[in-house]
Formats: structure tokens, sequence, C-alpha cells
């Protein structure tokens, strides 16, 4: 408890710290407490008043009283395996402090871009097919199939050489496309980095900062200038930005999501939204019913008139590898024999997570941390599965050659790597994503990799080009079809990294910035500056920022980091 309360005071306002030990949550469970302990004591009273004339001086009252308040406990608790705890916490801290977001270098200037005239303006012709433009795909405009993960470790994949883990359907992927090596996002966070995919830019432009800030929709994403294009689109699954609620998208034909649990959704019988109205799950299992969802849509699309067929985009979000960990029969429990620690860090042990207590209010990480990561490998495994049924539907359905289809994660994930657990720290761990593109007639050479540096901020101007539409003048991102064409196509040297602080997690606010073979951080509190040299320290284990090579190499970081702040090229 004393590091925890530490680390809060290093990246929290005091304010907000003491709302950490002060807050509904506790005080109902407080009350418990106070609740049992007077009825115990009034029963107590009782038995020494009949102590004389009664042999039997233990009453079952106090042990009722404690199996009850103990039952309510537990049972709030369980009550979707801690995820609703965290919403009563989370709910009480909004209302308290808002999104709690306010850094002193957001006031800075260049921090801040226009969208331009309109709501969509880009370079040239908004949202507007070029009609000169070459064709990429065999019939002109290719099928779009966007496929994200949560929280997916970037090597926790076969293909990337994972020693436990089996992706047979992302392995088929990378065999007849290209796996990023250096794939990142920009915000180590679930919904900053959802709203940079769609939108192509960094948090500070697009404003959902963490998962406190609400999506406002000012900015547009690309399946509204795909869209405008012609194309028929949906939005499937996990949308998690705040708000009251689902967005308003008309411009999309299917939007299928849902708010249960603030939007995190459940791995069993999920409630879901299409199109506005609330409907039962229609599969058990989360993965099946999103992926149900896709498939039929693009049925649905490939079954129209020649004359009336409009290729179409769809985003596919799944749930996936976000605690609480359950995977469906079949699946769960193929790891249980299986010895994880060959996959794990050598500091971490079965009770590492509670024995470290650097994560605060990681409610939902309880018992053997080897099992958290067994049932974390086999939800990936499922969501696989499903990835795997939706590729074999679009062979059938005779649109391989002619659709472009990406995977990629939405944050990292840390699993005791720098004694760390999760997604918020700069550590490539949290930062680094999977991405894997298949595109058959622009590929040249399957089943390769690509070195060079790609963004989450990549995936909008990416598929805009594709599509032979002009980037928006918001977008940040670059267009990854020259490397795709050719893997040794030049690319970016440097990206920025931004982070704003999370109530209740304890990683400082920082903004930094990450060259091929630099990273230097800097945070708002509570933390000196980082600096690492990745040429040399790929693991990112010895900080270099007090030491004479650091002092070497600052100047120029520090005039990069500028330069990529007030919106230069990377």
């Amino acid at each position: 408890m004393t590091k925890e309360s530490v680390r809060l005071l290093e990246s929290h306002p005091l304010s907000e710290c003491l709302y950490y030990f002060v807050n509904p949550l506790n005080l109902w469970l407080l009350l418990l407490v106070v609740l049992e302990m007077a009825v115990a004591t009034l029963v107590a009273r009782r038995l020494r008043r009949n102590l004389a004339e009664r042999t039997r001086v233990l009453t079952p009252a106090p042990l009722v009283t404690i199996a009850v308040s103990l039952s309510l406990f537990v049972g709030l608790y369980a009550w979707g395996r801690g995820e609703n705890i965290y919403v009563l916490f989370l709910s009480g801290y909004r209302g308290l402090f808002g999104a709690g977001v306010a850094v002193p270098w957001d006031a800075e200037e260049g921090l801040s871009r226009e969208i331009g005239p309109g709501h969509g303006a880009v370079s040239s012709r908004t949202g507007q097919a070029r009609a000169a433009a070459d064709p990429l795909a065999p019939s002109g405009r290719p099928d779009i199939v966007f496929i994200l993960g949560d929280n997916h470790n970037a090597e926790t994949m076969s293909c990337a050489g994972h020693p436990v883990i089996e992706t047979p359907a992302l392995d088929r992927l990378a065999r007849e496309g290209v796996r990023f090596e250096s794939a990142f996002n920009t915000t180590s966070l679930c919904s900053p980095s959802r709203a940079s995919i769609l939108t192509g830019a960094y948090a500070h432009s697009h404003g959902v900062k963490n998962n406190h800030t609400p999506w406002t929709g000012e900015m547009p994403t690309f399946l509204e200038h795909l869209s405008d294009a012609g194309y028929t689109t949906a939005f499937i699954g996990k949308w998690h930005m705040p708000g009251h609620g689902l967005p308003e998208m008309p411009f999309l034909d299917l939007f299928v999501s849902y708010t249960y649990r603030e939007g995190q959704g459940a791995y069993f019988d999920c409630p879901m939204v299409v199109n506005g109205q609330e409907v039962s799950s229609r599969k058990p299992y989360i993965t099946e019913e999103v992926t149900d969802y896709a498939i039929e849509f693009i049925e649905q699309a490939a079954a129209k008139p020649a004359q009336e067929r409009r290729p179409f985009a769809v985003y596919l979000a799944h749930r996936p590898g976000h605690p609480p960990y359950q995977a469906p029969a079949g699946i769960d429990g193929i790891y249980d024999g299986v010895d994880v620690r060959q996959a794990l860090p050598p500091n971490v042990d079965s009770w590492w997570f509670g024995k470290t207590r650097g994560n605060v209010f990681q409610g939902t990480m309880m018992g053997s941390y080897f099992d958290q990561y067994r049932g974390y490998l086999e939800t990936l495994t499922a969501m696989d599965a499903d990835i795997g049924r939706l590729l074999e539907r679009i062979d059938e359905l005779g649109l391989t050659n002619n659709t472009v289809v990406v995977y990629m994660g939405d944050n990292g994930m840390q699993w005791g790597t720098h004694g760390r657990h999760g997604i918020r720290e700069p550590y490539a761990d949290s930062a680094k994503l999977p991405l894997i593109v298949r595109a058959p007639w622009l590929i040249p050479d399957p089943g390769t990799r690509r070195e060079q540096i790609a963004l989450n901020i990549d995936i909008a101007p990416t598929f805009l080009e594709m599509a032979g539409v002009d980037s928006p003048n918001h977008v940040d991102g670059e267009s990854l079809v020259p490397i795709l064409r050719d893997g040794r196509a030049e690319s970016r040297e440097a990206f920025l990294m931004e982070f704003w602080r999370y109530y209740p997690e304890n990683t400082p606010s920082y903004r930094g910035v990450r060259t091929r073979t630099q990273m230097y951080i800097e945070f708002e509190k509570g933390r000196e500056p980082w600096l690492f040299d990745i040429a040399e320290d790929p693991d990112e284990l010895h900080d270099r920022y007090a030491t004479p090579e650091g002092k070497q190499m600052l100047p120029e970081l520090r005039k990069m980091l500028r330069h990529l702040q007030a919106g230069g090229e990377s």
C-alpha cells in the first residue's frame, strides 16, 4: 500500500489521491464493517445479559452477520469479476474531477491543429475518389477489412516466435502478407489509440486524451471519407471511447457495438446495440457474435448485382485480450498444462502481481499470475479462431484477391517486464503493436517482414490512398502503401509519444520522441526524464539520461521533440 500511495502521488494531484482512499466504494465497504460491528455489539450485550440462564454462549447472530457482510463484498466483486467495482469507482471520480488531463505543455504553441473549413477538409477533393488514380486492386478499388485486437502484445503470436500461444489465422495472414516489426501506437491507452486509428491524428489533435475524455465527433474518421467516396461501411465491435452512449454515425451502413459495463462489454452473452437498437446476443461468446455480423455484412455487399455493387469497408474491433479473461468452450483451459514461465520475464512468479503492488486498482488481476496469463492467451486464441472463420468466408465468396485485410492491436501489454503490468508506460512492450497487412495485388513479397516504423495514425491514410481518396488536412499519419509495395522504401525516422495521466493508474503524463535508435521521455511530475539507446539496449534496461553519453544525445532529441510537438514532419 505504501508503494501504491507514493506512485499515486507522483502522478496525480493530492485531491485525486485522497479520493483513491475516500470514495463511494470504500465508504460503502466501510458501512458494511460498521454494520457488522454494531450488530455484533448488540448481540454480545444480549449474551451478557442472559448468560446466567443460557449455557450456549456463542450465538449464531455475529456469525450470520459476518457471513452476510462477506457475501455482500464477494458478491459485489464477483459481479462481473471486478469490472463493475471499477465502473462504480470511476463514475464517482468523473463526477468530481472530470477527465483530469490538464498538463502544462498543452498550452504550448503548435499543439492544436485546425481541421479546416468544412467538416472533412482534405488536401484537394474531400472524400471523393480520385478519378485519375491508377487502380491498385484488380477490381479498381479494394474491399477493406480492418481487425483490431485489445491489449495484444506484439510478440504474442506464434508467427512472432511466441513459445506458447497458437494463432493459426494470424500466422496465415503473415504468410500471405507482411508483418511489421516496428509498429507502435502514439498514446499507450485504449481510447486515445482507437481515436488515432480512426482519424489518423495524434491525441493532442483529436482530443481523446485518456479513457475519461469523450469522443466529440468533430474530427471525421476514415470510414466517413470512404462512405463519401461510395463505400458501404460498417463498424462492428468494441467502440470504447467515453461519451453518452454510442456516438451518432449516420454515414455507417451498419453500426454494431455495446455500452454494457461502460463499453467494455462481456465475453459471454453481451447485449449488443445494432444501429441504435439494443438487442440480445445471438451467440454466447463475444468474438463469435461480432464476427457473425461482419460476415453477414460482407455477404450482403457481395450478393448485390454487379451494377449495384459497392466496395465495402468493415472495421471489426474485438474484446480479447482485455481482463477479466474468459474463453469459450473448446479453448478454455487449453494452456492449463503449459509452463508459461518460458514466455514471461524471470522476475515473475505465480504471485508476482500481488507481491509487487506497483499498479493501482487492478482489481481484476487476482490469483495466480500464471493463470491470468494463460487466460490472456486463451482469449487471443479464441479471437484468432474467429479471424480464421472470417478469412475462410472471404475465400468462399471469391473476394480474397480484391480485399485488403489488416490486423492491429490498440496497445501492447506488459506482463512483468520492467516490474510493470499494463499498457500505459512508454516501454516498447506497452507501445509496440502487432500489425499484419495482406493485400495480394500490392505486396510483391508475401511472407516477409517490414522493419520501417509504422504507427496507429497510419491506418487511416493507408486505407484512403488504397481507395483513391485524398487524406484530410488533420491527418498526422503517413500512408503505408509505398512500404507495402517495396520493403526498401523510406519511412519516418521518429515519432511523437504522448500520454495524459489516467486515474487511478500511477503513470504520470509524459511526452517524448522515439527514433529508430533512441527513446527520450519527459514526465510531467514524479520522475526524471528517460533516455534509452535502443540500438545498444533494445530491451530498454539502462537509462542513459544522467550519463555522459546521454548528455551528448539530449540536445538533438529535445530539438526533435519540440519539432514534432509543433506539428513538424517526422
